[in-house]
């Protein structure tokens, strides 16, 4: 943040820029999370949806970007930061490597008596180190449980070295990790258990909308990105102000987001396909 402080000739004031950057730690956002791999997705491939439902009308709206990042810092993988110019931490990402992470808002209606503090590691910078140091899933998990967490959010992670995807429930005083056999609440006909589906839907968790659910049945085994960008996101109306689909294997995205004073929802617009191998450097 300093940084971009002092390279801003003056125009960008750093406690500012600071008080920025906590918002999302502040509000949290609804969003939705899905990752699809395996048997339910054509050829195999591991994809990654990331919906952030937050205020389209927002300004931030005006400053979308992609921002790749070459760290030096022993252990780090190149990543791209999916998000808004000026927040450092992540609300949306994926690495060189193949780690792919975004986030939705937690509120404990489950009585699992999730706590938050605002004495630690906000949770964006939280989910930056999980991009840029993990090389797998078991990286993200050690990483998550030795953090010091400050609030309660739900997550999810896709990992090409796995080909595999995680949802976990964090909060300061504890981590639980879910994955296709698994959810934060029994499966039911609305969220029905798919080999190779895990999701958050944007409603508060546990949720009984049968809209995700039934898209990704609908098309189990031909899960492809315009299957998430369009008919999940789409349907399901998620994505207010970012929509990203990310495709670890192929190092593309498909991304969205709301349009700069209209708050024309970014899932109602045609997303942006970037190729990152394009633009990160070919050593590491």
């Amino acid at each position: 943040m300093q940084g971009i402080s002092d390279g801003s000739a003056g125009k960008v004031d750093y406690d500012l820029l600071r008080r920025i950057n906590m918002i999302p730690e502040l509000t949290q956002a609804a969003c939705t999370v899905l990752g699809a791999w395996g048997p339910a997705t054509e050829n195999n491939t591991l994809l990654h949806l990331r919906a952030l439902d937050w205020d389209s009308n927002a300004t931030i709206s005006q400053y979308p970007s992609v921002i790749i990042y070459e760290p030096t810092e022993e252990g780090s993988n190149t990543f791209a930061n999916i998000g808004f110019a000026g927040l450092i931490g992540v609300l949306t990402a994926m690495s060189k490597n193949g780690i792919s992470a975004g986030e939705k808002v937690y509120y404990d209606i489950s009585g699992a008596g999730a706590k938050k503090t605002y004495r630690g590691k906000p949770w964006m910078w939280m989910l930056r180190d999980t991009v840029q140091f993990s090389k797998n899933l078991a990286d993200v998990e050690k990483s998550l449980t030795e953090t010091k967490r400050t609030m309660m959010i739900h997550n999810g992670w896709g990992s090409l070295p796995d080909n595999s995807f995680r949802g976990a429930d964090i909060a300061a005083n504890f981590v639980k990790f879910y994955d296709d056999k698994t959810w934060i609440a029994p499966f039911t006909s609305a969220h029905p258990q798919m080999d190779g589906v895990f999701y958050y839907d944007k409603l508060l968790q546990p949720s009984d909308n049968a809209c995700v659910g039934s898209v990704l049945e609908a098309n189990y085994g031909k899960i492809t990105p315009e299957v998430m960008y369009s008919d999940v996101a789409g349907r399901h109306r998620t994505g207010d102000t970012q929509m990203v689909v990310m495709d670890p294997a192929g190092q593309q995205i498909w991304a969205s987001w709301a349009e700069y004073k209209t708050g024309v929802h970014a899932h109602l617009r045609s997303p942006i396909h970037i190729r990152l191998s394009d633009f990160w450097s070919t050593s590491e």
